[in-house]
């Protein structure tokens, strides 16, 4: 049981968490590439990072088996094969995060651009050197108690747990901001992606620093 201390101010470990809500325990981590769309913009750098409202990671499933048998005796046994939906949707707030907002519409253009009604089919040529590339993302997990996290990120340690690492990222859909005035809560949107790799960093042991 918790006890009560000059050290257990938990209103002022609110306070200095700003406009991110302690009950947002991960953070995503965009990493675009260097000729990627308006890199050239100040504001929107290489690797900008936010704390997700939710984050809902790939489904993984090992559902294949086949059966092994001799005379009246059968056994299962695994197959080799393993199904993985190469796909991730987080959330995160606007009103704090609107250059990261603006930089996924700009990326979204990579692969389609509904204004123009095109669509991009050729991913090899997205992933190649020279083109207009797709991104990266890393998905860390941070102790709600923990408001400056941003150092620790990447470092493996006790701060900070790497989860996932997703590799040439395009984007299927982000929501739209609505023009709603009847409400004063913070504008939350919904990011949907598709992802050629992917590291599952839980099943590795962490080194720690």
């Amino acid at each position: 049981m918790a006890t009560l201390s000059q050290t257990n101010n938990y209103l002022e470990a609110l306070v200095e968490a700003g406009a991110d809500a302690q009950q947002n325990l991960f953070v995503a981590q965009f990493i675009f590439q260097n000729n990627s769309p308006n890199s050239n913009i100040a504001e929107l750098a290489e690797a900008m990072t936010v704390r997700c409202t939710s984050f809902d990671p790939p489904q993984v499933s090992h559902s294949g088996k086949y059966t092994n048998k001799f005379l009246t005796a059968y056994i299962p046994r695994p197959a080799a094969k393993v199904t993985v939906d190469r796909h991730f949707d987080l959330s995160f707030r606007v009103d704090a995060n609107y250059f990261l907002y603006k930089r996924l519409l700009l990326q979204q253009n990579v692969t389609f651009n509904a204004g123009k009604s095109f669509a991009a089919s050729d991913i090899q040529a997205l992933i190649d050197t020279g083109s207009a590339q797709l991104f990266d993302v890393e998905i860390y997990t941070v102790p709600a108690g923990m408001t400056n996290f941003y150092n620790h990120l990447g470092k493996e340690d006790e701060f900070s747990l790497g989860m996932y690492g997703f590799r040439n990222c395009w984007i299927e859909k982000i929501d739209p901001l609505p023009m709603n005035m009847d409400q004063a809560e913070a504008q939350v949107v919904k990011l949907s992606c598709n992802f050629i790799q992917m590291e599952d960093r839980q099943s590795i042991t962490p080194v720690y620093s």
